[in-house]
């Protein structure tokens, strides 16, 4: 993959990879993670997840999302016109990951959200447009992948499900 297709590819990548847990979590067991995401919607989300089952190499996680503006974030130059859209909602839940690679294999969200998308010119004083938006979106995945042996995203970079803190069948982490 070239380098372009790295930069596009990368923020998804990072987002999956950090819902495994840092530390190994048994079926029942709770963990969180927070990503920051800023390519056309800057976002800070926080998730809450839960591993409910384990079965031939499949992880099941119950995932409960809340999200928010990132206060940060830079506007977003559209043609001489500043873009800033802030959003907050939430997102709910299940995602089955592939523990060998850590993608998504299938999942079923929901998600509500509410914000707005603000225009205004970068240079002079012309006045913002705002537009507020409200959304409700359910969203069901389902991926097939077969890595390629030769692609550093084709294996897991070295994460393996531990041999303590329970058998094997019965964890699942992160690192």
């Amino acid at each position: 993959m070239g380098e372009g297709g790295n930069r596009i590819f990368h923020p998804a990548l990072v987002r999956v990879r950090g819902l495994f847990p840092a530390k190994p979590v048994r079926v029942g067991g709770t963990w969180t993670a927070r990503t920051e995401k800023a390519a056309a919607w800057p976002v800070v989300l926080t998730d809450s997840l839960k591993l409910l089952d384990r079965n031939s190499g499949v992880a099941t996680v119950e995932l409960r999302s809340t999200l928010k503006p990132d206060p940060d974030a830079e506007a977003i130059d559209t043609a001489g016109m500043s873009l800033r859209l802030s959003f907050s909602g939430e997102q709910q839940g299940t995602l089955k990951l592939d523990e060998k690679t850590g993608l998504v294999l299938e999942g079923n969200l929901e998600q509500h959200l509410s914000g707005e998308i603000r225009l205004s010119e970068m240079e002079g004083e012309v006045a913002e447009i705002s537009v507020p938006l409200e959304v409700a979106q359910k969203i069901k995945i389902e991926v097939s992948v077969k890595p390629l042996e030769s692609s550093s995203f084709g294996r897991n970079r070295g994460r393996k499900l531990p041999d303590s803190a329970g058998s094997p069948r019965d964890t699942i982490s992160g690192k």
